[in-house]
């Protein structure tokens, strides 16, 4: 593994020189094209995942055979990290969004210097924080909220993490098929469909090509914000 993995992940660069040593010799540096799978539920996890460069969709599947996205990996996030809090089986796929460069770390390297490092203790843990706490919002929109709702809060999240201006207007960088944003919804695609031209028409957000545009941020916010749908007794 070259150096410049490590230097270019500021909470990594900052870690011991012997902890860097450490991951130095015993970390794989990985390349994925788009669309690869970087890792498959498995029995026994055996390393855990920094992504360095590119993007990493992060998903389960159903019995049926249905996907549902849990979110996206940015770099410098670690994922596949659980596997180092216990022996649980790993549950989720991880598949590459763009051409992907991914660091694989042993687990029980990862575990002993979660162990022995505060700081870098305390980093994992608040992705981890920011990430439950999404994939929790998007559970009580799933229950409580219309679907218009969901995919307004799901366009806004899309734009906070992968936003760029152009114009005065934010493109997601992301490219995503409807589909892709149905599993993140949590809706038919059909329905996805329908709802993306009801924003058209309002001048709210445009889906072209596989990117989605937004052109009204205050608009989409006070639909993801409208009132909860009370539960039926």
């Amino acid at each position: 593994m070259t150096h410049w993995h490590l230097s270019s992940i500021d909470w990594l660069d900052s870690l011991p020189d012997a902890a860097r040593q450490q991951l130095h010799l015993q970390t794989a540096t990985l390349d994925f094209r788009d669309g690869q799978t970087i890792f498959a539920p498995m029995p026994e996890p055996d390393a855990v995942f920094i992504l360095v460069q590119g993007l990493v969709r992060i998903y389960r599947l159903s019995s049926e055979g249905m996907e549902f996205t849990l979110g996206y990996v940015k770099p410098a996030e670690v994922f596949g990290e659980l596997a180092a809090y216990d022996s649980q089986p790993r549950e989720s796929f991880a598949r590459a969004i763009d051409n992907c460069i991914v660091l694989k770390v042993p687990v029980l390297l990862f575990r002993d210097l979660m162990q022995s490092l505060p700081n870098l203790c305390y980093s994992v843990t608040k992705q981890i924080q920011g990430r439950f706490k999404r994939i929790e919002q998007r559970a009580e929109d799933l229950v409580f909220r219309s679907v218009t709702a969901r995919l307004a809060a799901t366009l806004l999240m899309l734009m906070e993490d992968f936003g760029d201006d152009r114009g005065g207007h934010s493109y997601i960088r992301l490219h995503l098929t409807q589909a892709e944003v149905a599993t993140l919804v949590g809706a038919a695609r059909p329905t996805i469909n329908q709802t993306f031209h009801q924003f058209r028409t309002a001048g709210l957000a445009i889906f072209e090509k596989g990117h989605v545009v937004i052109l009204n941020p205050a608009g989409l916010r006070k639909i993801a914000e409208s009132p909860l749908i009370p539960p039926t007794n």
